[in-house]
C-alpha cells in the first residue's frame, strides 16, 4: 500500500486544492482511494472541482471543517 499526502494553502481554493492532490500523487501516482479535507472559508465547489480535475472523482471523498 502506498499513501500519498498532500497540503494546499492560500486564500484561492482551485490552486490550493490542487497543489494538495498534485502532492499527494508524488507518493502514490495511482490512487484508489483520495480522501480530502478543505477548510470552511474555502469555496468549497472551487475544491471540488479542482480536485476532481487532478484525481478520479469515483475514487474521491471529502469532506469541510
Amino acid at each position: 500500500m502506498r499513501i500519498g499526502i498532500g497540503l494546499g494553502v492560500g486564500p484561492d481554493p482551485a490552486r490550493a486544492a490542487r497543489n494538495a492532490a498534485r502532492q499527494a500523487l508524488r507518493g502514490a501516482p495511482r490512487p484508489s482511494l483520495a480522501l480530502a479535507f478543505a477548510g470552511v472559508k474555502l469555496d468549497q465547489k472551487k475544491v471540488h472541482a479542482a480536485l476532481c480535475r487532478e484525481l478520479d472523482p469515483a475514487i474521491l471523498i471529502g469532506a469541510s471543517s
